[in-house]
């Protein structure tokens, strides 16, 4: 400028990124590292999360040998995982494994907005987004079998026999077990 002063631009790290991928090459790279990274730090995040050790995850696997292999996958900077590698590592973490190709947009929101929902996603009995918020589906088991057998009559030799109120029994019958469980266990 004309003073001496100079016109300092910022951008947002979104926009840097954008202007980033307009090179062919450094998208190329980019997607391998993203790819390889979020594979790495998810499995990270779950076993942690679960309070595992590597040899947990190996033995969920089938071979608690695998161990190392878990520790390279976990490496940001392996990146050879096979589709049946990353599905069996799904089934171990009970999560769900979607593997789509995407418009860069997509990869972009990934790596701008990463959220704990993201990279440490819940197993299908904590999943809230099927089961509702502090739900999990045990307690939407215990509820369903409230609901279907509550205040239905069974017919028995002797007549007629109502199940309200058995669902609730049942699940009392079980919280009670438990408690005895753990009054035995902290005695001893």
């Amino acid at each position: 400028m004309a003073n001496g002063t100079s016109l300092i631009m910022t951008s947002s790290p979104r926009e840097n990124l954008i202007q980033e991928l307009r090179d062919r090459a450094y998208r190329s790279a980019f997607v391998q590292a993203h790819a390889g990274d979020s594979i790495a730090f998810q499995l990270k995040a779950m076993r942690l999360a679960r309070c595992m050790e590597q040899r947990d995850v190996a033995a969920l696997l089938g071979n608690p040998k695998l161990q190392p292999m878990i520790s390279r996958y976990e490496n940001p900077d392996y990146g050879k995982y096979s589709v049946n590698t990353l599905l069996e590592l799904a089934d171990a973490f009970d999560v769900a494994l979607i593997i789509h190709f995407a418009p860069f947009s997509e990869l972009v929101d990934w790596d701008e907005n990463p959220s704990s929902d993201k990279l440490c996603p819940p197993s299908f009995d904590r999943d809230e987004g099927l089961w509702g918020e502090g739900a999990t589906s045990t307690s939407m088991l215990v509820l369903d079998t409230e609901t279907s057998l509550s205040g239905h009559d069974l017919e028995a030799d002797g007549g007629p026999v109502s199940t309200t109120g058995l669902a609730a029994s049942e699940t009392q019958e079980s919280i009670n077990v438990a408690s005895e469980a753990t009054v035995m266990e902290e005695a001893a």
